[in-house]
């Protein structure tokens, strides 16, 4: 059995003009990556012709170019290092990543990661809407993920490893 996203999507045959488009966001840390790296090597493997299309943050973004996993690799560094903050400062490459990736006409965006907070939940729900992909998959974390068309269910106080939700989403 597959994972959760690839039984209940409705599957957009590849046609003449392209092949399935596919946007992995995952803006945590490196060992966030890493915990999705099997989920990832399945859905490559169940849908070898699809475009796969990464978005993650810089320190990520350099490890994940060294992999056979991906099409694209978009870095979007937001917060700043230390501090895990939000820089106003970089609103502005905010939207052109955006324009660039809602251009790609994306025929599914699935968000890897837990969303812990109401802000989170609104970045991420600002993110997919600027995008614009076709279906929004990710993870409901205890209600927070409201917005996605398809939702894994998850909450943060439970006994499930981490990489079995990435195997879900």
């Amino acid at each position: 059995m597959g994972p959760y996203f690839l039984k209940h999507v409705p599957i957009v045959k590849p046609n003449t003009r392209h092949s399935r488009r596919i946007l992995i966001v995952n803006l945590g840390g490196i060992g966030d990556f890493l915990l999705s790296t099997p989920a990832l090597r399945l859905l490559r493997s169940h849908d070898p012709d699809a475009q796969l299309v990464f978005l993650g943050v810089p320190r990520v973004c350099v490890y994940v170019q060294t992999l056979d996993l991906f099409d694209e690799v978009f870095s979007l560094g937001i917060f700043d290092a230390g501090t895990r903050r939000f820089m106003l400062d970089k609103i502005e490459q905010i939207f052109v990543v955006c324009s660039v990736l809602r251009a790609r006409k994306f025929d599914l965006a699935i968000n890897m990661r837990s969303i812990v907070s109401w802000p989170s939940a609104g970045k991420i729900f600002l993110l997919f809407y600027f995008i614009r992909a076709q279906t929004w998959v990710g993870r409901n974390t205890d209600g927070k993920g409201y917005f996605f068309h398809i939702k894994v269910p998850e909450t943060l106080r439970t006994d499930t490893y981490e990489m079995v939700y990435d195997l879900r989403t």
